[in-house]
C-alpha cells in the first residue's frame, strides 16, 4: 500500500506520462500496451487516478484494436469483455 503523498505523487506523475505515450509512441506494440495500462488503471482507479469506465473503455479498446502484441490484445479483450458484460463505460452486451 502506498504510505507517504510522495509515492502518490510519484505514480501520478508516471502515469501521467504514461498517458501522454498512448499518443506520441511510434511502435505500434509499445503504444498498445501503454493504452492497455492507461485504461486498466482507469478501470481500476488504482489511488492514483479516478475510476473512470468511459476512459477505461476508450483506452482498453484502442489496445484491443491494436493487434501487435498479443499478450496486450488478449488481456485488452479479457478487460473489455468484462466491461461488456457488466456495462461499465460501454452498452451492457452480455453475448459480446
Amino acid at each position: 500500500a502506498l504510505q507517504t503523498s510522495t509515492s502518490k505523487e510519484a505514480l501520478y506523475k508516471a502515469f501521467v506520462m504514461l498517458e501522454k505515450l498512448t499518443q506520441r509512441v511510434d511502435s505500434l506494440p509499445a503504444r498498445a500496451e501503454a493504452c492497455y495500462w492507461v485504461g486498466y488503471c482507469y478501470y481500476h482507479g488504482l489511488g492514483f487516478v479516478r475510476r473512470d469506465f468511459d476512459k477505461a473503455a476508450y483506452y482498453i479498446q484502442r489496445a484491443v484494436n491494436q493487434k501487435d502484441c498479443l499478450v496486450t490484445h488478449v488481456n485488452g479483450c479479457a478487460l473489455l469483455g468484462e466491461m461488456y458484460y457488466l456495462g461499465y463505460g460501454v452498452p451492457q452486451d452480455i453475448p459480446r
